[in-house]
């Protein structure tokens, strides 16, 4: 079983196992479980070609170090403030990103968006800036 596999690199971590769901893709597994497309494979022993079938088990960890990682980037960036901002005709994730210096993962998560979605004007995403930031 490859959850064995995982002991070395996933102390603390939460083991578990996922059935594959129709519709389901390793990158959208991945996005769920915080963990790489290549530590699933790893663990399951899958190979490029693999596809994924409705019903098969893979095993899957939650990260014991993600806590830590979120705590690390809230003492560095300091309090934040949330707002909306209003998405104006050519706006980017990356380029709103820039200009309230956060991350455009942090974008699409606060506001549930996918790697595919396309901002439309006058779309309103919701934002949490450093406070100190007057952008």
């Amino acid at each position: 079983m490859p959850i064995d596999e995982m002991a070395d690199d996933y102390l603390r971590s939460r083991r578990q196992l996922y059935t594959v769901r129709s519709g389901d893709s390793l990158w959208k597994i991945s996005q769920r479980f915080s963990v790489t497309q290549k530590e699933l494979r790893v663990w399951n022993r899958l190979g490029w070609s693999n596809l994924l079938r409705p019903g098969q088990v893979l095993a899957v960890s939650k990260r014991g170090q993600k806590k830590v990682a979120r705590k690390r980037t809230a003492r560095i960036t300091g309090p934040s403030k949330k707002l909306v901002y209003r998405v104006r005709s050519g706006d980017t994730l990356w380029g709103i990103g820039r200009q309230f210096d956060v991350a455009t993962n942090q974008i699409r998560r606060w506001n549930d968006l996918t790697q595919k979605h396309i901002l439309q004007p006058g779309q309103k995403l919701t934002l949490h800036v450093p406070a100190s930031r007057r952008s």
